[in-house]
């Protein structure tokens, strides 16, 4: 996986899958684990670090992060995996996000508790979780972090864990009291609630935020229906999901009759009430799975998922009969409303199923013959053509 191109595509980390950010903390998180093997590894290597370390420290922090290495590994396989099979998945980035910094807890032994109290494992690392995952756990993880910081605290004031072993008599810290550690903790702990709390507060108003820019970049203007850019979205997802499953996918597309007649008639005003008004018409009418979308214009798109083709021509004639007995009144006189209606059906046999594209505009292109036909017919009437000319479908 290229996580260069994941962070090219998505301006912003937060907006990636959860997965996917699992996998840029996980891959950073090794590279942290390497720089402290590296670190140790070169340090048995020079005379003059060896003055001021111990050597047998310094080897266990090589091992410390070797494994460490190797966990991530596993988890980043286990990511990898869940990511495949069950994208909507969290499971895997919960437990990373539980297990990532438990090397840090020797290694702050190795180094010194006193050092880490009010540094990384206290502060910057719940702001990370906060940008990254989600809250709750963020917190559960952070309280889990500060009872075994104060453990470590007191097993090293109790003499019951070595204080700094990694360095020599001459240069390593004193033996630090209880009392000092706990007034550390205590000054400490209300420095990070109000850090998690501005977190909290930041990316919960960054996430809405994004939230809604992107609710609106998706909709029409007009009438708030779905806008061509995300149904050709939708379109893609629901082409791959029926070659997957094996089912049938339908579309109809509508073109409002004589829609120009309106706009010359009652004015560019009446024709928005008549796009708003068929908008709601189509709402009501739609079912829970159904996606409306406005094309363009004049022109409406429904996407119809897991519909066959007699089905989705039923559909159809629900909708027009609904948009025919509309009545929409503007300036006291009725505007007449009805719809010109092309459906097609995709089967899951078709052979465009390996170009998205080929077949994204065979099955747009199908339906847009169809309501050809429909407006050759008279219109305000349900045309349907089967995307593959060669399958005979009765209606």
């Amino acid at each position: 996986m290229d996580v260069t191109a994941i962070i090219k595509k998505h301006l912003y980390v937060i907006n990636l899958p959860e997965n996917d950010k699992a996998i840029i903390v996980n891959l950073t998180a090794s590279l942290l684990y390497f720089s402290y093997f590296c670190l140790a590894y070169f340090s048995l290597h020079i005379p003059a670090a060896l003055e001021v370390t111990n050597a047998h420290y310094l080897y266990l922090t090589e091992v410390v992060s070797l494994a460490s290495i190797f966990g991530l590994f596993v988890l980043l396989l286990l990511i990898l995996y869940f990511r495949k099979v069950n994208p909507q998945s969290t499971l895997p980035s919960n437990i990373q996000l539980y297990v990532i910094f438990q090397p840090l807890a020797p290694l702050a032994v190795f180094n010194g508790i006193p050092q880490l109290i009010t540094g990384l494992l206290l502060g910057i690392l719940p702001l990370l979780g906060l940008i990254l995952f989600n809250r709750k756990h963020v917190f559960y993880v952070t309280c889990i972090m500060w009872v075994e910081i104060v453990g470590l605290a007191v097993a090293v004031s109790s003499r019951l864990l070595p204080n700094a072993p990694l360095y020599v008599d001459q240069v390593k810290p004193a033996q630090v009291p209880l009392s000092f550690l706990l007034v550390q903790i205590l000054m400490s702990a209300p420095i990070a609630a109000v850090v998690y709390a501005m977190g909290h507060s930041l990316m919960q108003g960054i996430v809405l935020r994004e939230n809604k820019i992107l609710e609106l970049s998706r909709r029409d203007g007009l009438t708030g229906l779905w806008n061509r850019r995300y149904l050709n979205e939708v379109l893609e997802h629901e082409i791959a999901l029926t070659h997957r499953n094996l089912y049938c996918l339908s579309i109809l597309i509508l073109d409002l009759d004589f829609f120009k007649k309106v706009n010359d008639t009652f004015g560019h005003h009446a024709g928005d009430k008549v796009l708003l008004a068929t908008a709601e018409v189509l709402l009501k009418c739609a079912r829970t799975t159904d996606y409306v979308g406005r094309f363009g214009g004049e022109e409406f798109i429904i996407i119809l998922p897991n519909c066959d083709a007699r089905m989705s021509v039923e559909v159809a004639e629900r909708y027009r009969k609904c948009l025919e007995a509309k009545e929409i009144i503007v300036d006291g006189q009725r505007i007449p409303v009805t719809g010109s209606f092309g459906v097609t059906t995709m089967l899951p046999t078709n052979t465009c199923q390996y170009n998205m594209q080929v077949c994204l505009d065979d099955l747009i292109n199908s339906a847009d013959k169809a309501l050809y036909d429909a407006k050759e017919n008279g219109r305000n009437c349900v045309k349907y053509r089967t995307l593959n000319e060669n399958v005979q479908v009765a209606l």
